[in-house]
């Protein structure tokens, strides 16, 4: 079942860690969120969160398709309400929430390479959304097949012999 963050409260003794994956994107307060989970971390822990920067996404030259698939995507997050600058607003959520100055570090699949792991994942990330997309009107039902989308893109790129980026995955860590 759904829960707060903000309202977490453990009976347990403190953790080491804390760590989130692709979760303060989703809440509406992410520093009361960030706040919430530090008090359970011991002094010396860690706190440690990882997120997209969506809007964050390129490709090189423009090629319609691959450009079209990672707008849809940052679309489909907006549309849900989800910060798609969630990545890049890491730093001001970690100082707001009281933490010390983060750690930051941001990395992108990027590539053109037929072999390039960049083509799954935007297919994968599509094949998540697509029952949101097509309920918020991005693509009409039957429209993106996530099982040739990877292939396409493939065929795209390396006719362009481009390049393109998957959303950025920022990470943010300090100790409490």
């Amino acid at each position: 079942a759904p829960a707060d963050l903000t309202r977490l409260d453990l009976d347990e003794p403190p953790f080491d860690a804390v760590i989130g994956r692709l979760i303060l994107m989703h809440v509406a307060d992410p520093i009361a969120a960030v706040q919430a989970a530090a008090r359970h971390v011991r002094p010396g822990g860690v706190v440690a969160f990882q997120e997209f920067t969506t809007a964050a996404t390129r490709v090189h030259p423009p090629m319609p398709k691959s450009q079209a698939a990672l707008d849809r995507i940052t679309n489909a997050f907006e549309l849900l309400g989800a910060d798609t600058r969630a990545g890049d607003n890491l730093r001001p959520i970690f100082l707001g929430a009281g933490l010390s100055e983060p750690q930051l570090r941001s990395e992108a699949l990027i590539g053109g390479d037929p072999e390039a792991p960049v083509f799954d994942m935007i297919a994968g990330v599509t094949k998540t959304l697509q029952p949101a997309m097509e309920r918020l009107g991005l693509a009409q039902p039957g429209e993106i097949d996530p099982r040739s989308l990877a292939d396409e893109l493939r065929e795209e790129v390396g006719a362009a012999v481009g390049t393109v980026a998957a959303p950025p995955m920022v990470g943010a860590w300090t100790r409490v």
